[in-house]
């Protein structure tokens, strides 16, 4: 949908700003394939363009800091901690959930919102209970997990794109 993808890249585009005070971009969602799904490549490394890496950084990826969380507080807190934990005010928290439902996504939203960082969500299946908690929340209109997922995908690209060509130069 055009309207959705011109009102995601205005968001982003209007919260990037913090790349330039050394912000950082945080990535997390709740993918069992997460893999297909780490944005914060592209942004550290480069997706086209050749220039400066940003600051990013995915909260699925340390398996150890996963498993002592999970043991210590519970599942539903190993993205919140190290929301808690890393973001700043005025960071970009993009949090990531099929049916927008995960107890571990969710937290984390709550934790972005406290510190003060900004929040866009991908989600699907009528946005469930994260679509409140974002600042903007892009509901895949669908019901089909893969669907949902191969639309997140794309957009993920699309939005590390646009953030490349407005501040990579």
């Amino acid at each position: 949908d055009l309207l959705m993808i011109l009102a995601t890249h205005g968001f982003v585009l209007a919260n990037v700003p913090s790349y330039d005070n050394d912000g950082l971009r945080i990535v997390e969602h709740e993918y069992r394939q997460h893999y297909q799904h780490l944005h914060d490549t592209e942004l550290v490394e480069r997706l086209r363009i050749e220039r400066a890496g940003f600051r990013a950084v995915a909260l699925t990826t340390n398996t150890s800091l996963l498993t002592a969380t999970a043991n210590d507080r519970g599942y539903d807190s190993v993205f919140s901690r190290q929301v808690e934990t890393l973001a700043q005010p005025g960071d970009l928290l993009v949090a990531i959930s099929t049916s927008g439902q995960s107890p571990s996504v969710l937290r984390a939203l709550e934790a972005g919102a406290r510190i003060g960082a900004a929040r866009l969500g991908l989600s699907g299946k009528g946005g469930g209970a994260m679509a409140p908690l974002c600042d903007l929340c892009l509901v895949v209109p669908s019901d089909d997990t893969q669907k949902i997922q191969e639309v997140h995908i794309a957009s993920g690209h699309y939005l590390c794109m646009a953030v490349e060509e407005e501040l990579g130069r």
